[in-house]
């Protein structure tokens, strides 16, 4: 992709990155339509995440690239589909490695999840099956008020504002860290800075993010990431011991056993993650203000 500074900047420099994740996209569905490759199932879910917070983002850097409503809906009802599909794939990972860790193999769990599988791959292939592959075709439209106009924008003016309420959301939401509700709210969050810092860095080096180091924020994303694992995990766990008859656990006691670790797994992923998270908004502010105009993230220890 070809970049450009701040200060000389027209609207296909950005549309680019849309078409470039729709073709990411796009490849990944083609994939999954002939195999349903777990892998190209969630690659493919990653570029909605990206094409969704960039979406997020045009309101407030002002350029005229707009997602058609209905390609956008298009998206989100297979993002929502796969993701349904793609937790419990990675349920079976998750299985195996307790099933190591506690030495028993939780065969009852494990044909209730095999069922769920294929019942959700079928509801998948049922909806990707009937989209014709024009769907896709021109995912965006240029306004028509500059459509023969050259579209000058500044990301870095624009895009400030944008990240200064995301961090400001972020550290709200850190003082709820004890409520698993808000845990939710709060991945997104986060996962949405990483990708508009992701995108500000590779399409605008020259912005005052370019050149900002998202290592800590890629690591404190994938342990939210693997914490939201473990809980829909947990979530299967009690709608299968919900199912059983009153005197399952006291035939398997190792379900019992199976919660508590998972519990404390959870809890280890969010210990001291809220002082990794508020450092880097800490960078972030300093970086926004200006006080140490060529901040990158202070190496920050991995727990």
């Amino acid at each position: 992709m070809k970049r450009s500074s701040a200060n000389n900047l027209s609207y296909p420099d950005l549309s680019e990155f849309f078409y470039d994740q729709v073709k990411v996209f796009r490849d990944y569905y083609h994939t999954t339509l002939i195999k349903f490759d777990r892998q190209a199932i969630h690659q493919m879910r990653v570029a909605v995440k990206k094409i969704n917070a960039v979406h997020k983002l045009k309101k407030s850097i002002n350029y005229p690239i707009t997602l058609r409503d209905t390609f956008f809906k298009l998206v989100k009802d297979i993002f929502f589909h796969s993701g349904k599909l793609r937790d419990v794939q990675l349920q079976h990972l998750i299985l195996n490695n307790y099933k190591e860790k506690l030495s028993y193999d939780f065969e009852h769990l494990q044909h209730h999840i095999n069922k769920q599988e294929k019942c959700l791959l079928d509801n998948l292939q049922a909806l990707v099956t009937h989209i014709e592959p024009t769907s896709f075709d021109k995912p965006s439209v240029l306004e028509k008020r500059v459509a023969n106009a050259k579209y000058r924008v500044d990301p870095e003016r624009d895009s400030i504002a944008f990240i200064i309420k995301k961090t400001e959301n972020i550290s709200n939401l850190l003082l709820l860290i004890e409520n698993e509700d808000y845990v939710h709210k709060l991945r997104k969050q986060v996962k949405q800075l990483f990708f508009v810092l992701q995108f500000l860095a590779h399409c605008f080096p020259d912005n005052v993010f370019g050149k900002y180091d998202l290592s800590n924020l890629r690591m404190i994303g994938d342990r939210l990431g693997q914490w939201n694992d473990l809980f829909m995990f947990n979530l299967q766990i009690n709608n299968f011991l919900g199912a059983q008859n009153v005197s399952f656990l006291e035939d398997f006691p190792e379900y019992h056993a199976l919660q508590l670790l998972v519990r404390e797994n959870r809890q280890s992923l969010l210990h001291g993650l809220d002082l990794l998270i508020e450092q880097e908004l800490l960078n972030l502010g300093l970086l926004i203000s200006g006080n140490a105009p060529n901040i990158a993230s202070s190496s920050l220890p991995e727990q």
